[in-house]
Formats: structure tokens, C-alpha cells, sequence
């Protein structure tokens, strides 16, 4: 059973500047009412820095933080429009680190 867990306990990598900080507002804001909901005694303010632990980059091709437990939302693109999706440098580079899975196969395969 876990007693305590703070903000600072999770991670999370988007490719979209703006996903991540709305990933940290959102956590600050699940702390807060973590805090009046469950009567928890310590002070709401200052709110957590979480710039370490929410990062703006591409996690396929990222170095991840370690972890008991990875979710993801992969995006859900069909191999033949990934192209025109990310472009044909991007595309390159999937294919080159991860071969074994790019031909006529969903994006989301590439994220296990």
C-alpha cells in the first residue's frame, strides 16, 4: 500500500511543448486535491518544480527515465502516412532504429 506519493514520483515525455505543461498544471492541480480531499497535512504552496520530470521530446527517440510503470498514448498513424505525417527525414530515421517493425504497420507498434 502506498501512505505517501508525491508529483515528483512521475514522468512524462510529449513531443508538443505545450502537452507537457499542461501534463505539469494537471498534476499540481490532482495534488491540491489530493490534499483537501484526503485531509492530507501538509501545505498546497509552493507547487512542485516539475520541469525535470515532464520533458518537451520524442520519446522514440529519447533516453526514458527509469520506471516501475510506463502508460503511453502513442500516436495512432498507418505506415503509409507517416511521410507526409512527419516527413521523409523523420521516416528515416524510424526505419533506421527500428526496421524490424516499420513496413505496413501501425505507428503505435514503434512505442513497445
Amino acid at each position: 500500500m502506498i501512505s505517501w506519493l508525491s508529483a515528483r514520483n512521475f514522468f512524462g515525455m510529449d513531443i508538443n511543448p505545450f502537452a507537457v505543461e499542461i501534463a505539469k498544471v494537471t498534476m499540481m492541480i490532482a495534488r491540491k486535491l489530493a490534499i483537501d480531499e484526503l485531509h492530507i497535512t501538509e501545505p498546497d504552496l509552493p507547487l512542485d518544480n516539475l520541469d525535470q520530470n515532464f520533458i518537451a521530446c520524442d520519446a522514440l527517440f529519447s533516453e526514458w527515465p527509469q520506471a516501475d510503470v510506463i502508460i503511453g498514448n502513442p500516436p495512432f498513424v498507418d505506415a503509409r502516412k507517416m511521410t507526409i505525417a512527419y516527413g521523409r527525414e523523420y521516416v528515416a530515421k524510424l526505419e533506421k532504429d527500428y526496421s524490424a517493425h516499420i513496413s505496413r504497420i501501425r505507428f503505435t507498434s514503434q512505442c513497445y
